[in-house]
């Protein structure tokens, strides 16, 4: 194996058995707006070029797997972001970057286009889903995309332009693209 692909898998390997309450989280990469390294949980601004790369120490970013070779997010990477705006950045469908000596596909994670069984509205923060639905639950039919809750089973839908200080960019990492 290459010898920083090794060293990162000692690092995820020790940051296990601390036990810190992120035992089942990976550490890879961290979020560049506007090519700086940045905190996840900002505000996006109309403009802004967002990408991901290596690791800084203190910018980190913990991801949850999903399954062997995909991760999600743990908190927010942007709020206050539309599903259009995620759409013309490239993330609705994938966009490649290299984090850590490792090549990934970021992107929304995949909700369904129908409310699951028992489901529960979103409270506090939701994340965009990466479909797009025709609704026909109002007056006349409108174009929205699936949200969800970042720690409850809830399940939503909003307008693909829609801004909210609550919603924002929950992605999903692919390894190996």
């Amino acid at each position: 194996l290459h010898k920083a692909i090794r060293r990162q898998r000692q690092m995820c390997i020790r940051d296990r058995k601390k036990g810190d309450g992120l035992s089942m989280l990976e550490k890879i990469g961290s979020l560049y707006i506007n090519g700086a390294p940045a905190k996840t949980g900002a505000m996006y601004q109309p403009g802004n070029t967002i990408s991901f790369g290596d690791n800084i120490p203190g910018l980190e970013l913990y991801w949850k797997p999903i399954d062997k070779h995909s991760y999600i997010l743990a908190a927010p990477a942007l709020l206050c972001i539309s599903w259009r705006q995620l759409r013309n950045l490239g993330f609705v469908s994938g966009k490649p970057f290299q984090m850590d000596g490792r090549m990934f596909m970021v992107r929304l994670p995949r909700l369904g286009v129908k409310p699951p069984a028992n489901r529960t509205v979103p409270e506090g923060i939701s994340f965009w889903g990466e479909e797009i639905f025709i609704s026909f639950e109002g007056k006349k039919p409108e174009q929205r995309s699936p949200i969800a809750g970042l720690n409850t089973n809830s399940w939503d839908s909003a307008h693909p332009a829609e801004q909210r200080e609550d919603l924002g960019f929950v992605p999903v990492l692919d390894e190996g693209i």
